[in-house]
């Protein structure tokens, strides 16, 4: 089961972020990976897909408690429709690990949520800043930390190509090379096979010290969008029976790292056009996503901020952020060229917060 082919990674639970490592969002998704709002985005073009259900969330409880119907903006915008289905819920999730809370009071609710964020999830938990002034906000977190109760086998010396269509890449992973009972039941009892065609068309089930999560690798062939992939996998491994581990059987699983901060600007800026809050604009809509998997277990951290206001400029808003490629240079007055230029095109040259 070597995963040589693109990689369809399915949690039946968002994860979150725990540990050593530094998964704090430092900058926007990379060029190659399209974080998305909704599952219905086609899997294409070798592309990545980012999707965390807090942004979801955030939404429903504005478009529920405050707005209490469908939000419609000035302009027909896709992901508006989706957001507006509500495929995701809070039934989805456990209580324990998630906040979602949604306030008019502007600073006096995000006061409210930082407290209740402390009260739930303890001092570690980044505050959401008190920089909205008056507006209406929503705000979703959500934390999880699925640990296995034995560590995989950590392939340090091992090369594992994974080959999307370019260039084979060489990159870290995990699993059990080569089953041997007594070694590697323990692992074995831990990665369930639950579906195995080919080895490009297999599904295995991790199991995690928490028995209410559980997380689920499907390579297969991707169907015509992410929710038709699950919705395919989801039905071949309902009531699946675990296949028996035999001899010299192989799993490796590329080690994964997610950290990015998204901004949907595309809706930023338009106006509400429901009854009585035609006033009412989108003023900030921020995603922040951590994840980890390893040979220690899945993480992950996500939080979203939704914020409404009201009696915005009557002109279309000029936001100047330079969260893509862009230029700087210093030159003397009355100089012909600069003398100092720099092509800021990755986030190399940055520098991280925290």
């Amino acid at each position: 089961m070597l995963f040589n082919k693109p990689l369809y990674f399915l949690a039946a639970a968002a994860l979150a972020c725990a540990g050593p490592v530094d998964t704090t969002p430092h900058g926007p998704a990379p060029d190659r990976t399209l974080v998305t709002p909704h599952m219905e985005v086609p899997l294409a073009g070798g592309q990545n897909v980012v999707y965390c259900s807090t942004i979801q969330l955030a939404w429903n409880d504005m478009r529920d408690e405050i707005v209490g119907e469908d939000i419609l903006l000035e302009e027909p915008v896709e992901l508006v429709r989706h957001l507006n289905e509500g495929v995701a819920t809070r039934a989805d999730l456990d209580e324990r690990d998630h906040l979602t809370m949604a306030g008019t009071q502007g600073n006096q609710t995000v006061k409210e949520i930082n407290r209740e964020l402390k009260r739930r999830f303890g001092g570690h938990i980044p505050e959401v800043e008190e920089r909205y002034g008056e507006c209406i906000i929503a705000y979703s977190y959500l934390a999880k930390d699925l640990q296995f109760e034995h560590r995989f086998e950590d392939f340090k010396s091992q090369s594992v190509l994974f080959a999307d269509g370019g260039k084979p890449a060489d990159v870290q992973s995990f699993g059990i090379y080569e089953y041997v009972g007594e070694e590697h039941s323990p692992m074995g009892a831990q990665a369930q096979i639950l579906d195995y065609e080919s080895p490009l068309d297999f599904i295995v089930r991790l199991r995690t010290t928490d028995p209410d999560d559980e997380v689920i690798i499907g390579k297969i062939p991707p169907g015509e969008n992410l929710r038709a992939t699950i919705d395919e996998v989801q039905v071949r491994v309902a009531g699946a029976e675990p296949h028996a581990w035999q001899k010299r059987d192989v799993l490796v699983i590329p080690k994964l790292r997610v950290s990015f901060s998204h901004s949907y600007d595309s809706l930023e800026g338009l106006y509400l056009r429901n009854k009585g809050w035609e006033e009412f604009y989108v003023y900030d809509m921020i995603q922040d996503v951590s994840f980890l998997l390893d040979e220690s277990g899945v993480s992950m951290e996500s939080s979203m901020k939704l914020a409404f206001k009201q009696k915005g400029p009557t002109d279309s808003i000029r936001r100047m952020v330079c969260n893509a490629p862009f230029l700087l240079y210093l030159k003397q007055k009355g100089g012909k060229y600069p003398y100092f230029a720099v092509w800021v095109a990755n986030e190399e040259l940055m520098i991280p917060r925290g």
